[in-house]
């Protein structure tokens, strides 16, 4: 939840975001193999307590915060609904005197970009800052945009919990800030045991396999590639939310890569994407290697990661700044440390 290494609220002041990731113009999905703990389909309440401290060379910034959030999952298994509510305070010392200042987010879930493994909340986080007497500097108001992340760490059918700062930390640690900070939450599902919508997993799964295998007739296609990638993510997001509890989809209790169809359609799809991968724009091709991390298939994901960084290393992506934050966005959510440091170095050398 703190973008350490995008932009910073009231950066003059040198106050650092605790709770929310400042966004850019990307989103991305977390970390998961084949099996990731998924909230169940139902309405779902929870609460987030925020704390830590980042520190920098000269400057400390300690902040507390808490929330709530609410979210709606379909029997499909797709995020419908929610939002996220939180407030922090913060208190930064550094060599011009100490600044406090605070931050409210009212921000709704981005449903479409959003799975039961990994829910995304965007939109402004409004700030006040209060600088140091000695820099005779008013106070400052202002609103940025903002994203939350809640992705499960453990979960049961009615019951889940997660950090939802796991991504915050490594933004931070990319831009050279030692951190402490957690935003830890829990969630309850509301009423009885769910009801699961097998069929229409099932139907997802059939456009799954029609898309990838659109694509796979044109494997140099960008759009047939990334209409593959939503349409695989589908399926996989009710695989997810049913697992939540212990429900498996038939033909998919081992996940898509325990399908056999699925198996070798993928199999195919992710070495067609990397033969050609000079074809596809960087956003398109990091899509799939979300894809490949998210199913759990690292054999997959490392060349596709050496890959994106070709890209962005080359004309005219190396100079698109919002290309090149979008990747840097998903590399930090998924982990991806070689091609956070590759974004980064491109980002920096930007005027």
């Amino acid at each position: 939840m703190i973008g350490g290494g995008r932009r910073l609220a009231a950066s003059a002041a040198g106050v650092l975001l605790i709770g929310l990731a400042l966004a850019g113009p990307g989103l991305a999905k977390g970390p998961r193999d084949h099996s990731p703990p998924a909230f169940a389909p139902g309405k779902w309440k929870g609460q987030i307590t925020v704390t830590g401290t980042l520190s920098a060379p000269s400057t400390v910034t300690t902040g507390t915060g808490s929330g709530t959030f609410t979210l709606v999952v379909s029997r499909q298994g797709r995020v419908v609904d929610g939002s996220v509510h939180l407030t922090e305070s913060y208190v930064t010392t550094s060599e011009d005197g100490t600044s406090t200042a605070t931050s409210t987010a009212d921000i709704p879930v981005v449903g479409p970009l959003s799975a039961p493994s990994w829910v995304v909340a965007r939109g402004d986080v409004a700030f006040h800052v209060e600088f140091p007497p000695s820099l005779s500097v008013p106070p400052l108001d202002e609103t940025v945009p903002g994203l939350a992340y809640l992705s499960p760490v453990t979960a049961g059918c009615n019951v889940i919990a997660g950090d939802a700062a796991v991504p915050a930390r490594a933004a931070q640690a990319a831009a050279g800030l030692s951190t402490t900070v957690t935003a830890t939450w829990t969630a309850e599902r509301e009423g009885g045991r769910p009801r699961f919508d097998d069929a229409a997993v099932e139907r997802a799964l059939g456009r799954a396999v029609t898309a990838l295998q659109r694509y796979l007739a044109q494997p140099k296609n960008n759009v047939r590639l990334a209409d593959a990638a939503f349409a695989v993510e589908a399926v996989s997001d009710g695989v997810q939310s049913a697992a939540a509890c212990r429900h498996a989809i038939p033909g998919m209790a081992l996940g898509l890569l325990g399908n056999p169809t699925m198996r070798s359609l993928l199999k195919r799809f992710f070495a067609a994407a990397l033969a050609n991968h000079l074809s596809f724009d960087p956003g398109t091709l990091a899509h799939v290697l979300d894809l490949a991390v998210e199913l759990g298939d690292e054999a997959q994901a490392q060349p596709l990661e050496l890959a994106v960084e070709d890209l962005i290393a080359r004309p005219p992506y190396s100079t698109d700044r919002a290309a090149l934050q979008s990747i840097l966005n998903g590399a930090l959510a998924y982990g991806r440390s070689g091609l956070a440091q590759a974004a980064s170095a491109a980002l920096a050398k930007l005027p």
